[in-house]
């Protein structure tokens, strides 16, 4: 593969239009309001109850909207990485003070605003909405609104994006279902329904994580089919070590890998959990390329603990 973003469906088949959102209609029909009416876009707070509910892409693809139709600019901001008051100062007011004369505000997206540190963070922030109110928008992302108080209702739009009802979780199953079926058609990959089936069962409602076991039984089989994906309880033998690939412990992520049975379900076990707890896309690919590469010749090569060892290697110094 010669592109990176060829290498993992959860970004290449990422959503990038309103319509490609697997989101409630009740919903979308707020996101296209707001846009036809972008002086009136409101302060938002997307939030679930899980993770993989495209929270974070509906926020992306909303500011990418935004700044095509009305020539105006966005920006991401990690709140739990960068969520600090040299952030609100520097990459906020300072960015944010002036639009020119642009129609529309400009869009921060503050990604997992319920892991930052409210009261060096997210409190001071608040205090500023009203002296950018003519600028600036703010769409924030979290999985739990534990920082949120009713200071912040007041000031910022609450939408959440769990499922409400059973027949709102019935057509969202169903769109589910359309998108994976027209993946494996864009790749052109055999696949069977009962494995789609399965697959949204084990999984639904978490899209990020369908796509990724999506993209693991292909790389594992070549085709989607006969998996039943019930089996992510013998991945558990492996949650050690992969904290220490994580940590960058090289010498005892082989120490425990040394004195583990030599499975081939490694490679699965990586792709299925570990690229999920990466966070940068650039990266996440990466590994997912370096877990390929040592996968396909694993059963061929002389020494097996050398071609392990190899893939640890490049999975740390990619997370570097």
């Amino acid at each position: 593969m010669s592109n990176l973003d060829d290498t993992i469906w959860c970004e290449k088949y990422r959503a990038s239009t309103i319509d490609d959102l697997i989101i409630p209609d009740r919903l979308r029909s707020v996101f296209v309001n707001a846009l036809e009416h972008p002086m009136q876009f409101p302060n938002m707070m997307f939030h679930s109850s899980g993770a993989g509910m495209m929270k974070t892409t509906a926020a992306e693809v909303l500011a990418k909207e935004m700044c095509k139709r009305y020539n105006t600019k966005y920006k991401k901001i990690n709140s739990s990485q960068d969520g600090n008051k040299e952030t609100i100062k520097d990459e906020i007011i300072e960015w944010g003070s002036y639009n020119g004369y642009s129609k529309a505000p400009k869009i921060v997206i503050l990604d997992e605003t319920d892991k930052c540190n409210a009261k060096t963070f997210l409190d001071p922030l608040l205090s500023t909405l009203e002296s950018l109110n003519k600028s600036v928008r703010f769409i924030m992302t979290a999985n739990s609104l534990q920082n949120f108080n009713e200071y912040s209702e007041s000031r910022i739009e609450v939408y959440d994006f769990s499922i409400q009802t059973q027949e709102e979780g019935y057509e969202l199953k169903k769109k589910m279902y359309q998108r994976l079926q027209d993946i494996c058609a864009a790749e052109g990959v055999n696949y069977d329904v009962k494995t789609l089936q399965a697959l949204i069962k084990e999984f639904y409602p978490d899209a990020r994580k369908m796509l990724t076991r999506l993209y693991s039984c292909y790389l594992q089989h070549g085709e989607i089919t006969g998996t039943s994906f019930n089996n992510r309880s013998s991945f558990d033998k492996y949650a050690r070590l992969q904290e220490l690939l994580l940590a960058g412990d090289f010498i005892s992520a082989r120490n425990v890998y040394c004195s583990m049975p030599p499975e081939n379900d490694i490679f699965t076990a990586l792709m299925n959990d570990i690229v999920l707890k990466i966070q940068d896309p650039i990266k996440q690919m990466r590994v997912v390329c370096s877990i390929r590469k040592h996968m396909v010749p694993h059963n061929t090569v002389i020494d097996k603990e050398i071609n392990i060892a190899s893939m640890f290697a490049e999975i740390i110094l990619t997370l570097r």
